[in-house]
């Protein structure tokens, strides 16, 4: 590996660095984007499905959270886990929680923003009315009904976020 790219001033194999920089990049993306999107999509649903104050809770916390500028919360997050036990060194996966903290802090509102519209279309279709004629609970509705129709909104959420964490990060 050392005659790759040749090596730094400290004898550090450049290559060796850069796949290891490769590596750090898509665990962010892939934690960043899955954590995101899970976040995004409950609360979405929620709040499209259930409406009233939930729905007014939701909108007011990423209406709370997408003013705060996104450099300023790592800024923030970074100083608080500052001396703890994430502020270990020798632990790379753990060092990294105040980025994915502070990524998936501000990432999860445009999948629920998404969500939430899709979950206020899909409520109003006939087969959620008709099982909600036939008597089904509302949280098993959401679960069978709506939830899975939503699938693919994750999954494009979800390469969008996995691109914008690797480019944040």
């Amino acid at each position: 590996l050392r005659m790759g790219l040749g090596t730094d001033r400290q004898g550090r194999s450049i290559l060796a660095r850069a796949v290891y920089s490769i590596k750090v990049a898509l665990e962010i993306g892939l934690i960043v984007g899955v954590i995101s999107v899970l976040i995004g999509a409950a609360l979405g649903a929620a709040a499209g499905y259930y409406g009233g104050w939930i729905d007014q809770f939701v909108q007011w916390l990423y209406s709370t959270l997408s003013s705060v500028p996104d450099l300023v919360l790592l800024a923030v997050l970074a100083y608080m886990f500052t001396d703890s036990y994430f502020d270990d060194t020798s632990k790379p996966f753990l060092s990294l929680v105040p980025v994915y903290s502070a990524m998936c802090m501000s990432f999860w509102i445009g999948p629920c923003r998404v969500i939430r519209g899709e979950t206020l279309k899909l409520k109003e279709l006939e087969y959620v009315q008709a099982a909600k004629a036939i008597g089904f609970s509302r949280p098993y509705i959401l679960l069978r009904h709506i939830l899975p129709n939503t699938v693919h909104l994750m999954f494009i959420n979800f390469s969008l976020l996995f691109i914008a964490a690797i480019k944040f990060e």
